[in-house]
């Protein structure tokens, strides 16, 4: 993940020669996003039947239009990152590659039972949702709190940390923490 303002120098200078594509809606995400590169980044190995199994599942996945507000961010090199208008953060990866990641063990993990996949699934969705799993995972954060730097303005500050890779960072936050899971 790669955090960056866009207020420092050498970042406005980056994201000027890049180029921010239009809403996601607009575009045909297969240009830009490979789901064979997400897949091996996950540990899909494409000489294996099973593995293709599972990449055939999740293909349509991997192409689905980006979670709003991010857009694709295609640098002058040819590499595509991603864009976040809301907090000004670019990342190399896809917003969505933890749970890209999920879904791929979980796939390797029941396509070899008996057991119809609605069941596990339902399951795993129901362990999820919960809040005491949501708060072991993204942590615990205060907030909105009043910002006295700033008219108008809000801060967030966090209680207890989270376990998952991918939540905010911080003990202080200006946006809503809750926003960044993935």
């Amino acid at each position: 993940v790669m955090n960056s303002p866009l207020g420092k120098h050498r970042n406005r200078i980056q994201f000027e020669r890049s180029q921010l594509l239009a809403t996601q809606g607009d575009i045909d995400l297969s240009q830009y996003i490979r789901p064979d590169e997400i897949a091996l980044h996950h540990g899909i190995n494409f000489d294996i039947p099973l593995d293709k199994a599972v990449f055939n599942i999740i293909r349509p996945l991997l192409l689905r239009p980006l979670p709003v507000p991010w857009q694709v961010l295609q640098r002058d090199h040819g590499r595509v990152d991603y864009y976040h208008a809301g907090v000004k953060e670019e990342r190399r990866l896809h917003p969505l590659h933890t749970f890209f990641g999920e879904v791929i063990t979980f796939l390797k993990a029941h396509v070899h039972t008996n057991v119809p996949m609605m069941e596990p699934m339902t399951a795993q969705v129901f362990r999820e949702a919960s809040p005491m799993f949501v708060r072991q995972r993204l942590g615990v954060w205060e907030g909105p709190l009043e910002d006295t730097t700033q008219v108008g303005g809000v801060r967030f500050k966090r209680l207890v940390p989270g376990e998952d890779k991918d939540c905010a960072e911080g003990e202080e936050r200006v946006d809503d923490p809750r926003l960044e899971a993935t």
